[in-house]
């Protein structure tokens, strides 16, 4: 069953992250909000229950990012079903799921399933450094 509204909540420094939220939404809802915590900085959202939340951010060093925590924590759901997301590349996640998960329940979200993907995580891609 697909979802009438979903919010995309992404921080994608290096724009691998904000394609698999993106990609994930597309297939499962009719109207995408898009939320992109890089550029802007949140208010306080709420989310309604009867909508679907989808949050992705990388992971560095086996973190998520602090500024990302924190406009993450900006904000709230009503119970409201969440999956959640994470994209890593050369290094493992570890525990960036359970990191993420305890975020979103604490602002009121019920995780319905997460999921960490490979992702390229260099900010600026190969060919900015020349031909090797």
């Amino acid at each position: 069953m697909r979802s009438q509204n979903s919010h995309l909540i992404y921080f994608s420094p290096g724009g691998t992250t904000e394609i698999m939220v993106k990609t994930v939404g597309k297939i499962i809802a009719y109207k995408n909000h898009y939320h992109n915590l890089l550029r802007t900085h949140p208010p306080k959202n709420l989310i309604p229950n009867d909508d679907l939340a989808i949050v992705g951010m990388p992971v560095y060093g086996g973190k998520l990012p602090t500024i990302a925590r924190q406009r993450l924590e900006q904000f709230r759901g009503e119970n409201t079903p969440v999956i959640a997301l994470v994209s890593y590349g050369n290094r493992a996640y570890d525990n960036a799921l359970l990191e993420i998960k305890n975020i979103l329940t604490s602002q009121g979200f019920t995780v319905l399933g997460a999921g960490a993907f490979i992702a390229q995580h260099a900010i600026f891609s190969h060919s900015c450094f020349g031909k090797t």
